[in-house]
């Protein structure tokens, strides 16, 4: 995938659920907007940090990333649960 996929793909995922969240709620806001938009903005941050001429290129903020990732799906999962 390429850099504009993985915005793209960020911001519905994180725009979609946020929206979903509100829907099931009974509320609107912006925050679907706003969380899509943070999502295709954090996709650049690994290549800000870590540029590809970098020895480490990626490694540390990807596995960054999936830890965050992982830790907000079991939360989610735990609170659900409840």
């Amino acid at each position: 995938m390429n850099a504009k996929t993985h915005q793209i793909v960020a911001s519905l995922a994180i725009g979609g659920v946020l929206a979903y969240k509100e829907y099931q709620a009974g509320e609107q806001s912006l925050k679907p907007f706003l969380g899509a938009g943070i999502a295709a903005l954090a996709t650049k941050l690994p290549d800000i940090l870590e540029p590809a001429d970098h020895p480490n290129h990626r490694q540390f903020c990807h596995s960054l990333t999936f830890a965050a990732m992982l830790g907000g799906v079991l939360a989610e999962l735990n609170a659900w649960q409840a």
